[in-house]
């Protein structure tokens, strides 16, 4: 019996700020993390696709809590594309 790859993800890091991440099961989309200057709040998340044909990227805004945890996600438009609520010690309880 064959067996599906397993899935390979790789994260680019500049210190303690995620600056890009990679995942086998989409090889030819990237996403990249934008921070505020020194600070580990993130502003944006940017999604590209570095396919021949249709080259594209996808800017999300990210809006975070005061502790700097993301609490959502809007698109160019403004609309609202993910959300999350979080327990007192940080974990993910909905999304």
């Amino acid at each position: 019996p064959t067996r599906e790859p397993d899935e390979v993800q790789t994260f680019g890091w500049v210190g303690m700020v995620l600056t890009h991440e990679h995942s086998s099961t989409k090889p030819h989309t990237t996403v990249y993390h934008a921070y505020n200057d020194h600070s580990y709040t993130s502003l944006a998340r940017i999604e590209c696709t570095d396919t021949p044909v249709n080259p594209r990227c996808a800017i999300y805004y990210t809006h975070s809590g005061l502790n700097g945890l993301p609490e959502a996600l809007t698109n160019g438009d403004g609309h609202l594309v993910w959300q999350g609520q979080y327990g007192v010690w940080g974990n993910l309880q909905r999304q």
